[in-house]
């Protein structure tokens, strides 16, 4: 038989930490500009010209760049919820 915190986990009545979260947030920021520089090696030889390839270089820039703000307000918004779960079950006792 299960223990009884195994059972609330398996049964969502406890939660993961917040810190498991902010390890997968930086496991994310590690592998988005890797993930980018890969795409762009690969998709680098369909554009020939140089004004291409630069105009590609600052789109590929500025791809990453709103992927890790969206990765870290996606996060941000998680951890939140937790604090405010955390907060109202301390408020009711529970």
């Amino acid at each position: 038989m299960l223990n009884g915190r195994m059972m609330d986990f398996l049964t969502f009545k406890s939660f993961i930490t917040p810190e498991v979260l902010v390890a997968c947030y930086y496991v994310g920021v590690l592998l988005m500009p890797l993930l980018a520089v890969y795409l762009w090696k690969k998709l680098g030889p369909l554009l020939k010209s140089a004004e291409s390839r630069s105009k590609q270089i600052a789109g590929t820039i500025a791809l990453v760049l709103m992927l890790e703000m969206f990765w870290r307000m996606m996060f941000e918004t998680m951890i939140a919820y937790f604090q405010m779960r955390a907060a109202l079950l301390a408020l009711t006792g529970a």
